[in-house]
């Protein structure tokens, strides 16, 4: 069972029991209830482990109805909150029950991923 953790949020990602949240709140840490859903974590593939950022693709399938969906999540060292974001090979909207669910762990900013640095001449900057 993977735990992901970034010093403020501890993420057990449990293909059996489903996910588990442990927040640092002063000196201690309590357990985060997720609100109920009919969406159960079905596979976790960590794909990224660096000292600052853990990234997993998470398969989701729905109970009822054995849909599955796919959900990418960042988790950066020091955040009380994960980024989801879609993968490309995913082309439908996140369940309304699956993005409930995972609301208190979310980020709500929105940050572009591949975002890049680039140089600007220095003619451009003392106009």
């Amino acid at each position: 069972m993977p735990i992901i953790d970034t010093g403020n949020i501890r993420i057990h990602l449990d293909e059996t029991t489903g996910i588990t949240v442990d927040q640092y709140t002063d000196t201690t840490w309590t357990t985060l209830d997720l609100p109920p859903t009919d969406w159960h974590l079905h596979d976790v593939d960590i794909t990224t482990i660096s000292p600052i950022r853990i990234e997993a693709h998470l398969t989701f399938t729905h109970t009822n109805s054995d849909d599955s969906y796919t959900l990418r999540m960042l988790a950066r060292r020091g955040r009380a909150t994960t980024q989801f974001t879609v993968p490309s090979s995913v082309s439908t909207p996140t369940p309304s029950g699956l993005r409930d669910s995972l609301a208190p762990i979310a980020d709500p900013s929105v940050r572009r991923p591949t975002s890049q640095l680039g140089l600007i001449a220095r003619k451009e900057v003392r106009r």
